[in-house]
């Protein structure tokens, strides 16, 4: 149900050696909407996570289930014990009612990509599907504050190239671990959609300049 949507990377790469092509953005959108003030959340280094609420589902026991990136996928069994701890159904029943819902959020620290320097397993969310749309900044951070868990924190504000740069001259302080970030996703000051119907939403790494 509802897999993510791919994120693209501000610029495209070079199809000889896959490095960034400084300058040569991989979306016109990204291009013509450059210089808007872009809200720079940090990139979490760790597994993508899906909560997905299913009112509908015959019993109560399935209800609730979690999901990687996609459907095959199988996340670490410490992640599974975090995730039916933070989300029983009885907490997202009175949420959402009889609703569906799906929350995307990532699953990281202990032994989840080596860890990443986060500490104890745990799971952040960044994005809500609820009634047919994506929730906003605040209704992301308002879900989150109702579930009692963290959403992903917000750097910075500013252009794309300046996104770029921050991370690229490791400027920024990460929000969860010492040291600078993963990277960043990059969004627009409101939700947009291109004339494809693709996500108005930018990723940049560190690892890129690497």
């Amino acid at each position: 149900m509802n897999p993510y949507h791919k994120i693209a990377t501000v610029f495209n790469r070079d199809t000889n050696n896959h490095s960034l092509i400084h300058g040569s953005f991989s979306r016109a959108s990204f291009e013509a909407l450059a210089d808007l003030i872009w809200r720079w959340e940090e990139k979490v280094y760790g597994t993508n996570t899906r909560v997905i609420y299913d009112p509908d589902a015959p019993f109560s026991t399935q209800m609730v289930r979690f999901a990687g990136k996609e459907e095959g996928s199988v996340l670490p069994t410490e992640l599974e014990w975090k995730l039916e701890k933070l989300f029983p159904v009885e907490k997202l029943e009175a949420v959402f009612g009889g609703s569906p819902a799906t929350l995307y959020g990532e699953g990281y620290g202990g032994g989840i990509q080596g860890g990443g320097g986060y500490g104890e397993v745990d799971f952040i969310l960044f994005d809500v599907f609820f009634a047919g749309i994506f929730f906003a900044r605040a209704g992301v951070e308002g879900l989150a504050s109702d579930l009692e868990v963290d959403d992903v924190p917000v750097l910075a504000r500013g252009s794309l190239m300046a996104a770029v740069h921050a991370v690229e001259s490791d400027s920024l302080k990460s929000g969860l671990r010492d040291g600078p970030p993963e990277g960043l996703i990059l969004r627009p000051p409101v939700d947009l959609w291109d004339a494809t119907g693709e996500r108005v939403i930018a990723k940049i790494k560190r690892k890129d300049f690497a």
